[in-house]
């Protein structure tokens, strides 16, 4: 009876590990993952940027956006470079082609000349066209790399987001 229980109890395990094991390949096999990320240079009189990221949303083959939330991530994105650019969220993608990203930011506070400025956004969101292909089990970077020395107005404290340029 010992031994019967024993060999129950390994079939199962066994069974349980190759039923892991599937819904991996299988998840695995039609899915890559896309770190998102946003970068910008240094301003004259500004020492800090803070960006509220709301949402990343991507346009598929299907022609359709899909939006997803970012949990309200503020970053300060001043100085950042392609290079080591501050990560926004990480996404698990179905593997197709995707063309356009939007990037909704929900508030901007900038450090001018040491005071801090709550500025009005413009626009709600900053679209680009780029076109990243998802691979089965891949791993992508998409950076999104900001020129806040033309989005930002200081004289009016407006920012108008533009995503200037997009390295992956």
């Amino acid at each position: 009876m010992r031994k019967g229980a024993i060999l129950i109890m390994t079939l199962a395990v066994v069974m349980i590990v190759i039923g892991a094991v599937f819904v991996y390949k299988s998840y695995s096999s039609n899915t890559g993952v896309v770190n998102f990320k946003a970068a910008d240079g240094s301003l004259a009189n500004i020492s800090a940027a803070y960006l509220t990221f709301e949402t990343i949303s991507v346009y598929s083959g299907n022609s359709k956006w899909t939006n997803y939330s970012t949990g309200n991530v503020t970053l300060n994105i001043l100085g950042r470079t392609a290079s080591n650019p501050s990560p926004i969220i990480t996404l698990i993608l179905g593997a197709q082609a995707y063309s356009m990203f939007r990037v909704s930011i929900k508030n901007v506070t900038i450090v001018y000349s040491g005071k801090a400025i709550g500025m009005k956004v413009t626009s709600s969101f900053a679209y680009v066209e780029y076109l990243l292909n998802i691979t089965p089990g891949s791993t992508s970077t998409v950076v999104f790399e900001f020129n806040l020395q033309t989005d930002i107005d200081i004289t009016t404290q407006e920012f108008t987001p533009t995503i200037y340029g997009v390295t992956s």
